[in-house]
């Protein structure tokens, strides 16, 4: 039979991590001697670092001559070009007693300028000309571009005048369609009225009585004249090359008046 122990465990010992003396990693007590034998064969003593010395940049001091035609060429305007204007013998007087060494140096410095001055003076003369150049391209290319404004306000006009006359166009179209609609109308009213007319007509020719004259021949053999009668054959009109529309005078008062009413309307129509 299983029995569970009751009694309280024994309490845990805390891992305890040491240092290696060579890396400076923590390892606990039971590996630190592996690690300490196979760090001491890697480990390798490192060099002291050795200061840079910076050596102090010495500053030599300059002449009281270099300082001077230092000055003198750094103030030339002012002092030298400016004075022989204002006092032309005093500053005449001055330069010449300059020592020769700082008026080479003037001389020197003046001629420097002059180029210098000279290259600028080319290098702003070369942009200048570019710069005309591409005025004057974009000059050209302006009044090209007024022209195809011009023209292309010509041609807006132009279609805006052929809009108008197609609109124009159309509306003419639409009323002549129109017109033609109801043309077609009136011929079909005219051309029913035609056909009813005629049809009236052969009903009445299908109602009029037979004319006949009596002859002696009639007369002994009544009996078989009744037998033998047949009806009038009603032979259709004449087909008309010209225009179907009857007489008004061969017609029935309220189809002539109706004829003449349809006659009128197409006389009108052909008149607008």
């Amino acid at each position: 039979m299983w029995t569970i122990n009751l009694e309280p465990e024994a309490p845990r010992t805390r891992l305890v991590l040491s240092p290696c003396p060579y890396c400076q990693e923590q390892f606990g007590t039971a590996s630190l001697p592996i690690h300490v034998k196979r760090c001491r064969a890697l480990y390798v003593a490192p060099t002291p670092e050795v200061p840079e010395v910076v050596q102090a940049k010495s500053r030599s001091i300059p002449s009281l001559q270099a300082m001077c035609t230092q000055m003198i060429l750094g103030n030339l305007h002012i002092t030298c070009f400016s004075g022989l204007f204002t006092q032309p013998a005093h500053q005449a007087a001055l330069i010449a007693s300059l020592p020769e060494t700082v008026l080479q140096q003037i001389l020197m410095h003046i001629v420097y300028e002059h180029q210098n001055r000279t290259k600028r003076y080319e290098k702003h003369k070369a942009k200048l000309r570019l710069v005309k150049d591409n005025c004057a391209a974009l000059e050209a290319t302006c009044a090209q571009v007024h022209g195809l404004r011009k023209e292309v306000d010509r041609l807006q006009r132009v279609i805006e005048a052929r809009d108008a006359q197609h609109a124009k166009t159309r509306t003419a179209a639409s009323e002549l369609r129109a017109e033609v609609q109801r043309l077609q109308q009136e011929n079909a009213r005219v051309a029913k009225i035609n056909q009813q007319q005629q049809v009236q007509l052969q009903r009445k020719a299908c109602l009029k009585p037979p004319t006949t004259t009596s002859t002696a021949r009639d007369r002994a053999k009544p009996a078989v004249r009744q037998t033998t009668a047949r009806a009038p054959v009603v032979k259709p009109p004449p087909r008309r090359s010209g225009s179907g529309i009857p007489y008004p005078s061969s017609l029935p008062s309220r189809y002539a008046k109706d004829l003449d009413d349809a006659t009128r309307g197409l006389c009108h129509i052909k008149l607008i």
